[in-house]
């Protein structure tokens, strides 16, 4: 089983989705890779936040949508100790060049096609600049997903299983995200069979894990845990289950 941090490995002083918070990743050993959300700028930037809305996680009101690059780096997503900028996804994509970790990208839908096309181009356009990431993108959206995996990019591609999706899910796909309590184990074991890799998410309790752990082994190689509560669910992992 595998383990990805979402928005990095944070701590006091390190917010989720910051640079500091990927550079600590990056040099984590235990952990597989990150998982990051991007969203575009009201200048076509693509950026890496947690959410859309800025009041709950920085200094700054509204949304990420409604404010040019410029003056999102003005505002403060750290605290009065340490000051953290907003990261763009060609300073982390940078970051990630010849890495072995994984980068897991969440695209978000905006609800507006127009809008969603011209992320994923801008997308698209940072990433050719950086060949060497081991690079996974996703989204809710179908459509998105469709989009992008007619473009030929060096990435895999997935989507994340809903309500709203489940009856129109492609084979062709490289991998399927689902929200732990979605989607019943024999569709994930059914995925696992045809060598594709499954994310769960929202993981955050010893309990989810052991169930996985337990109903899934031993195909457990392709599962990839995402979690905000790295440390805890990792450190009870290995001294339960001791994987080589």
């Amino acid at each position: 089983m595998n383990f990805i941090a979402q928005g990095g490995i944070t701590s006091k002083n390190v917010p989720s989705s910051s640079k500091d918070a990927f550079l600590l990743a990056l040099h984590t050993n235990y952990i597989q890779g990150i998982a990051v959300n991007v969203h575009l700028s009201k200048d076509d930037k693509v950026v890496i936040c947690k959410q859309n809305f800025l009041n709950h996680i920085s200094n700054g009101h509204g949304r990420i949508k409604n404010h040019t690059l410029e003056h999102l780096k003005r505002i403060n997503f750290g605290n009065k100790i340490k000051r953290q900028d907003i990261a763009t996804l060609e300073e982390i994509l940078a970051l990630f060049q010849n890495s072995t970790k994984l980068l897991i990208i969440h695209l978000t839908d905006e609800k507006n096609p127009e809008r969603n096309k011209r992320l994923m181009d801008e997308m698209v356009s940072c990433i050719k600049k950086y060949p060497n990431i081991n690079l996974y993108i996703k989204s809710k959206n179908l459509d998105m997903i469709l989009y992008l995996n007619k473009l030929n990019i060096k990435a895999k591609i997935g989507l994340c299983l809903s309500q709203e999706n489940l009856s129109n899910v492609p084979s062709t796909l490289d991998f399927y995200s689902i929200q732990a309590t979605n989607v019943s184990t024999s569709f994930i074991n059914k995925a696992l069979q045809n060598h594709q890799f499954i994310l769960l998410e929202n993981i955050t309790s010893k309990e989810q894990l052991s169930t996985i752990h337990n109903e899934l082994e031993p195909m457990t190689e392709n599962i990839f845990i995402i979690t905000e509560q790295i440390f805890p669910l990792v450190s009870f992992y290995l001294n339960h289950f001791n994987p080589s």
